[in-house]
């Protein structure tokens, strides 16, 4: 039987790619359920599918880290292992359903799971903003500050693997990866086609 690949939001679970992806299990609102109601999910999983790889965004509450390490510390088990990626929400997810993907291969749990710390640094995730005000994860100089107050300016930015910080302007880029990949966006906000139209392309 796979090992099932686990997420803790809905937000975290894309639709698969081929009807060979396997479903994510959504353990929703762990922090806000009665314990008891936690470890009976869990429990059936792992009587389901023998072992569960969890993978969620270091952006979640502290309280949905802790009450997982509660759940596996109460089992007693080894069959549980979980996988906190340094990615934004849309890579976790882009992550999730890669592992989704392995897992259909038959592959163990612990390949999976180094499988997830490996395929991390292959993710380049980013987000076209209006303003740098609020940044946390990229150095941003004072330039960038006061340019992010001018009406209508936007940036692009790369937060994994390498931080990246561009004005958008006529010949702006950001440097990608160097190997053939694809690209999945979100619609944000901000009513711009450079990401599709101009990054997509380079």
């Amino acid at each position: 039987m796979p090992t099932a690949i686990a997420v803790t939001s809905a937000d975290l679970a894309l639709p698969p790619q081929d009807e060979r992806t396997l479903p994510a299990v959504v353990l929703k609102d762990l922090d806000r359920r009665p314990l008891e109601q936690v470890l009976a999910e869990v429990t059936a999983v792992l009587e389901a599918h023998g072992h569960l790889v969890v993978v969620h965004s270091a952006a979640a509450p502290a309280a949905v880290e802790r009450r997982l390490r509660t759940v596996r510390s109460l089992l007693e088990t080894d069959r549980i292992a979980l996988l906190t990626p340094g990615l934004p929400p849309l890579g976790v997810a882009v992550l999730a359903r890669q592992l989704r993907q392995l897992a259909s291969c038959d592959l163990g749990p612990g390949v999976l799971a180094s499988a997830g710390r490996l395929l991390t640094h292959y993710i380049h995730a980013g987000a076209l903003l209006g303003s740098v005000t609020r940044l946390d994860r990229i150095p941003v100089d004072l330039k960038a500050h006061a340019k992010s107050w001018l009406p209508g300016s936007q940036f692009a930015v790369v937060a994994h693997p390498q931080p990246q910080l561009v004005r958008l302007a006529p010949g702006a880029s950001l440097a990608g990866p160097e190997f053939a990949t694809w690209m999945l966006t979100a619609k944000g906000q901000l009513q711009s086609d450079w990401v599709t139209g101009t990054l997509g392309p380079s």
